[in-house]
């Protein structure tokens, strides 16, 4: 009978804990774990660089979401297609997939011109890797959420489904709070 008792209970507490886990992916309560609230700024006079081989700081006075990958790095290149929609979807937010590659546009490049990505956000190079240096990423794909006055707010180390509302949640929120 206690056992039984027992079993009822145990039963009981499982199905309360997958009901609140499913409620949980369904309204996208937490963060993804590759995703860090970060707090600090960009150093002045960082550069990216053209295709045309010129140099541009980094944009400021809109949020944006800078995307560092490379051309060898399959989970870079298969964000990309949705790092293009992103900008699409939200109108407050500059998307830019910055290029590691050691030897930059040269790389660049042809890689572009190849069938190997249907779509990409505005692509600039970090040919002396300054930036990468300076930011230090953990993982390829990284990505920065960057304010409007250049303070870092978020950091995604590694691959998103930037498609998916309960992995971007996070994004929606900062953006609406501005």
């Amino acid at each position: 009978m206690l056992q039984r008792r027992l079993l009822i209970l145990a039963s009981f507490f499982c199905l309360i804990a997958a009901g609140l886990l499913i409620v949980s992916l369904f309204l996208g309560g937490t963060t993804p774990p590759n995703v860090h609230r970060i707090d600090g700024t960009l150093p002045r006079g960082l550069y990216m660089i053209d295709a045309q081989g010129k140099a541009h700081p980094i944009p400021q006075g809109r949020f944006l979401l800078l995307n560092l990958w490379a051309t060898w790095c399959a989970p870079c290149v298969a964000e990309l297609p949705a790092l293009a929609a992103l900008g699409a979807k939200y109108p407050a937010l500059d998307v830019i997939a910055l290029s590691v590659d050691v030897k930059g546009f040269e790389t660049v490049a042809p890689f572009l011109a190849s069938d190997k990505v249907s779509s990409y956000p505005p692509v600039y190079a970090d040919e002396n890797l300054t930036l990468f240096k300076t930011l230090k990423p953990e993982a390829l794909p990284t990505s920065l959420l960057i304010a409007p006055d250049g303070h870092l707010l978020y950091r995604i180390d590694g691959e998103i489904n930037w498609q998916d509302a309960r992995k971007t949640g996070w994004l929606s929120q900062e953006l609406d709070k501005k």
